[in-house]
């Protein structure tokens, strides 16, 4: 997918760039030979290590190489349940976005697809998975082929999610639908317990999870929650909320200010508030959990507004610097 400098009305293209064909296979491939050869260098060395593995991609353009171009057919993509929201109640930069369907908006990243541009960039999206897939694989085979698997924890996350169809849009930027504010989180290692858990789990509580795991004490400041007890027993609580913040450079939300965009989600509700605009979304998780009715001006759920904003309110305090130095005033 290509954004051109031109008007917004010039339509999306899907699977074209001014970049070489071969320049996702180029990156991600570098990754993984890099990735395995530094962790075949470290067989021979008594000391601990920790590697961080970053893939770049998937990311647009959707161009994968090579066989993973055509490993897929858009005509087998189905369109995700919410593509077609009509967007009723929704914030007024996503009914704008959404009217453009099929056309290059003026807001920066996220966009609208049609059917058959949607079908085209998920094909193009599930080949460079699997690319990485294949990536990712090589990296645990030099792991066992070095005699280190079984001393050594794999943590496979992302940064964040992907619209990519959910709503009627794709790529990311200004909305915390589930489809973006989402991502995988495996953990695999000795000790550590098999199956899957419901608990709420954040970004930031990835570094608490390694200390704990490598026996190394926690520091003070430490805004995270050590996932251990999750990883151990899969029906054991960490959070009952979560804090998602968003902060941009393009005022793509037309609030005359940078974008700031701050959400708190809990099991049954996700509320998310915009800095200088009067309008927000609130949607009522247990009775909507496809998030396709927007509940912020609903006279119903005003009681289930004031906790969300309760519970954003105490969040936000809750991660003020608590150094006695703070940056701002050293």
């Amino acid at each position: 997918m290509t954004f051109p400098q031109s008007q917004p009305s010039q339509r999306l293209e899907i699977g074209t760039s001014p970049r070489p064909r071969t320049t996702l296979a180029r990156r991600t491939t570098y990754v993984t030979e890099r990735t395995a050869a530094w962790i075949a260098e470290r067989a021979a060395e008594p000391e601990p290590w920790f590697l961080q593995c970053s893939y770049p991609d998937p990311h647009y353009p959707f161009t994968p190489p090579g066989r993973y171009a055509d490993m897929f057919s858009p005509a087998d993509m189905e369109l995700p349940a919410t593509f077609w929201d009509p967007h009723d109640r929704s914030p007024e930069h996503l009914r704008r976005i959404t009217s453009q369907r099929g056309q290059l908006n003026a807001a920066p990243m996220l966009q609208s697809p049609d059917e058959r541009q949607f079908r085209h960039a998920a094909a193009a999206e599930y080949g460079a998975i699997a690319l990485i897939d294949d990536g990712i694989a090589t990296v645990l085979a030099e792991l066992e082929r070095s005699d280190q698997a079984d001393n050594t924890v794999v943590i496979f996350t992302s940064d964040h999610g992907d619209m990519f169809g959910d709503h009627g849009l794709i790529l990311k930027m200004y909305a915390h639908y589930g489809g973006c504010i989402r991502v995988p989180l495996t953990v695999a290692g000795p000790s550590l317990g098999t199956g899957r858990t419901q608990a709420m789990v954040n970004s930031v509580d990835l570094g608490e999870t390694i200390l704990e795991l490598c026996g190394v004490d926690s520091y003070y400041g430490s805004q995270g929650r050590s996932m251990v007890p999750a990883l151990r027993d899969p029906a054991a609580g960490l959070r009952e909320t979560l804090l998602i913040e968003e902060d941009q450079i393009r005022d793509g939300l037309r609030a005359g200010v940078q974008p700031r965009m701050r959400t708190v989600l809990t099991a049954d509700a996700r509320m998310t508030r915009y800095q200088n605009l009067d309008y927000g979304e609130l949607y009522d998780l247990s009775a909507d959990p496809d998030e396709l009715e927007n509940r912020w001006t609903d006279p119903a759920t005003a009681g289930l507004r004031q906790d969300m904003s309760d519970v954003l309110a105490e969040m936000m305090i809750a991660c003020a610097d608590p150094s006695f130095r703070p940056d701002y005033v050293a």
